[in-house]
């Protein structure tokens, strides 16, 4: 499986957002489409998860977790990005063979 990346704050998502009912004041991290189904936040990442290589389906384990307790953790997560993963100056420009991974 492929993904294809978009920014939350772009046409393109707003316009998924729109079709799935989701409010933009509401979500504010990552949102995945797969089969027409929608999976916000902890949801996503597990089933992101599932698609890679190595050892990362494993986090699909935490799926019988209540949703309330996974976004809890991811909540934190996200909020704390940068001090766990660091931060870049300027966005990535994607190169041309990463373009077509992107929606305008």
């Amino acid at each position: 499986m492929h993904f294809i990346f978009t920014p939350i704050q772009s046409d393109v998502a707003k316009k998924i957002m729109n079709k799935y009912n989701l409010d933009s004041d509401d979500i504010d991290s990552i949102i995945l489409i797969k089969d027409e189904i929608c999976f916000i936040k902890s949801a996503a990442v597990f089933e992101i998860a599932k698609e890679l290589s190595g050892y990362w389906f494993l986090f699909g384990i935490f799926k019988i977790v209540p949703k309330f307790m996974t976004n809890f953790f991811y909540d934190i997560i996200a909020s704390n990005r940068y001090r766990f993963f660091g931060r870049k100056d300027s966005c990535m420009i994607p190169k041309k063979k990463l373009k077509n991974r992107f929606l305008s």
